[in-house]
């Protein structure tokens, strides 16, 4: 019983999919997402020159479209995202941080 509710609920609980966007809503989202990635991708390459350091670009991918393109979800609010990317960015450096003498060099990123 219990794996049957457990599958029911991983096909959506019986839910209906949201409507597909307007024409319009996929153009703007794709066109905001792209050029949001570009500039960051642009300040990225001009501190990496400077510092060596680079932007980790990879979760700034799903952040943007899901500011542009899902905006009343309660993820996409500013408030929110600032606070994941927040949060997210201080567990990683704690783990890098944790681990700087347990794992080698070479196994870290």
């Amino acid at each position: 019983h219990k794996a049957h509710v457990t599958a029911k609920k991983c096909k959506g609980g019986g839910l209906q999919p949201p409507p597909a966007m307007p024409w319009w809503q996929v153009w703007w989202t794709f066109l905001g997402s792209f050029t949001t990635l570009v500039i960051l991708a642009g300040i990225s390459l001009v501190i990496s020159r400077q510092t060596g350091y680079a932007i980790v670009l990879g979760p700034f991918g799903a952040l943007m479209t899901l500011q542009y393109g899902l905006t009343p979800a309660p993820a996409s609010q500013p408030r929110n995202a600032l606070y994941g990317q927040t949060i997210a960015i201080s567990v990683a450096l704690l783990v890098k941080l944790a681990t700087a003498t347990i794992v080698d060099k070479w196994m870290r990123v």
